[in-house]
Formats: C-alpha cells, sequence, structure tokens
C-alpha cells in the first residue's frame, strides 16, 4: 500500500487504482496529468486526476517501468497495434489475463474478476510476469 497526496484534502491507496493514464495536459506543471482509474462498481471509473509534481513522481516511481516488477504493467487499448499511450495496470486489481496474438505478436488482455477488460499487455518482460503469476 502507498498513499499518493493528490492534493491537500485527497490521498489515494495504490492498491485501490486499477489503472494509470499519463496524459499530455498543459495547463500542468509537467505538462501531463495522471489520470487514476477504479472499479467503485463492475465498470472502470475515473476517480481522480493528478498533476502535481510530486503526485507524478510518486506515480511513476510505483508504476516503474511497466514490466509488472512492482505489480503495473504498461498497457494499450484494446484492438490497438501501436504503443502511443502511457497507460499501466495494476495486476493485483485485474485477477484474470486472457492470451492470444495480435498483428504485433503476443498479448494478455487484462480483466477485473468480473470481466471489465482494463487493457492489452503486450511487453514481453510484462508477458512473462502475467505468465508467472498465472502458474
Amino acid at each position: 500500500m502507498v498513499l499518493v497526496e493528490i492534493d491537500t484534502q485527497t490521498q489515494i491507496d495504490t492498491d485501490s487504482i486499477a489503472k494509470v493514464a499519463f496524459v499530455v495536459d498543459a495547463s500542468n506543471p509537467l505538462a501531463e496529468r495522471a489520470d487514476l482509474f477504479g472499479l467503485p462498481s463492475a465498470t472502470l471509473t475515473l476517480l481522480h486526476t493528478a498533476g502535481s509534481i510530486p503526485a507524478l513522481q510518486k506515480l511513476r516511481e510505483v508504476i516503474g517501468d511497466g514490466t509488472g516488477g512492482n505489480g503495473w504493467v504498461r498497457i494499450r487499448e484494446p484492438g490497438t497495434t501501436d504503443d502511443n499511450t502511457d497507460s499501466y495496470a495494476n495486476i493485483r486489481v485485474a485477477p484474470k489475463a486472457e492470451f492470444g496474438r495480435a498483428p504485433d505478436g503476443e498479448i494478455a488482455q487484462l480483466q477485473t474478476a468480473a470481466g471489465t477488460v482494463i487493457g492489452e499487455v503486450h511487453l514481453p518482460e510484462a508477458l512473462r510476469k502475467l505468465r508467472e503469476r498465472n502458474r
């Protein structure tokens, strides 16, 4: 459990976050913000946005390199073959991984226990981590 301070009155436990999407946003100090999604119900829901330098730094630290070592894997939108998004899924919140193929190689579709799709994993090291977890 790691707490990230969103603002002076809001902290969020990273274990309650299912997905973090870093988005270009010129109105924030680092020209980006982090959209934090959770699963308060069966659908992926935007919980908070973070734009402060300390919050963005803490999120990047918690997520790491996106290969699963810190419990976070880099994802892309299902059905796409590009890697121009900067999004990550918390594999502790996504217990299901369905492995398959895409035009650009092997993928694993991450899902919640209820079947909500969080995204597709395509980095080889992250796929290896998910295979180990699913044994």
